[in-house]
C-alpha cells in the first residue's frame, strides 16, 4: 500500500485553515438569533424563606464579540416583573456585569432599568441582579432617565438561570462570581 504524500496532508490542513477563518468570519458579522424560555428562582440573598419560581423568554441577536465584548439585542422578559413585556434591551455579556437598559417599544424616549446581567457565554449560566427601585410589589417606572437604586451583596434581589432552590441559586451566584465562595 502507497503512503500519503507530505503534499496530500499539507492540503488537508490548508483547507481546514480556510474552513476555520471562515468560521471566525461567520461568527464576527452574522449573529446568532437566540429564542427559549429559561426557568429560573427569584430570591432576595438576606432571606432564604423568600424564593419565587420565574420564567424568562428571551428572543433577539447574540453578537459573537471575537475582538470585543459579546453583546445581546433583543428581549429578555421576566415573569415576575411584567414592564420587561414593552421593552427591548441591549446588554453586553460579561462575567462582571453590565446594566440591562430597557428601552420602551412604544416610545422611543423612555426607558427603565431592570438590574445588572451577569453572564457566561451564550447565556449558559446567569443572573439578574435587579436593582433596589425595581424590587418586587415596587412597579418599575418608564422615564427618560433616572435612578432605579443599586443591588449589594447582602439585602439585594436576583433572579438566577437553572435553579430550583435558595441554596442552589447562592451556589450559582457563587460560580458567577457575584457573591464570595464559603
Amino acid at each position: 500500500m502507497k503512503k500519503p504524500s507530505k503534499s496530500f496532508f499539507k492540503r488537508g490542513m490548508k483547507y481546514l485553515l480556510i474552513a476555520a477563518l471562515f468560521s471566525a468570519a461567520a461568527l464576527l458579522f452574522f449573529p446568532i438569533t437566540v429564542s427559549k424560555q429559561v426557568d429560573c428562582i427569584e430570591i432576595k440573598i438576606d432571606d432564604p424563606s423568600y424564593s419565587q419560581k420565574s420564567v424568562l423568554e428571551i428572543s433577539g441577536k447574540y453578537h459573537f464579540g471575537l475582538f470585543g465584548d459579546s453583546y445581546f439585542d433583543g428581549r429578555i422578559t421576566a415573569s415576575t416583573f411584567p414592564d420587561t413585556s414593552n421593552g427591548h434591551v441591549k446588554v453586553t455579556i460579561s462575567k462582571e456585569g453590565a446594566p440591562m437598559y430597557y428601552k420602551r417599544i412604544d416610545r422611543s424616549t423612555d426607558e427603565f432599568s431592570l438590574g445588572s446581567l451577569v453572564s457566561n457565554e451564550f447565556f449558559s449560566d446567569f443572573a439578574i441582579l435587579v436593582y433596589s427601585g425595581n424590587a418586587p410589589f415596587e412597579s418599575a417606572s418608564w422615564k427618560s432617565f433616572g435612578d432605579w437604586g443599586a443591588w449589594d451583596t447582602t439585602t439585594g434581589y436576583c433572579i438566577v438561570s437553572n435553579c430550583n432552590d435558595y441554596e442552589s441559586a447562592i451556589q450559582a451566584l457563587q460560580s458567577l462570581g457575584v457573591l464570595p465562595s464559603d
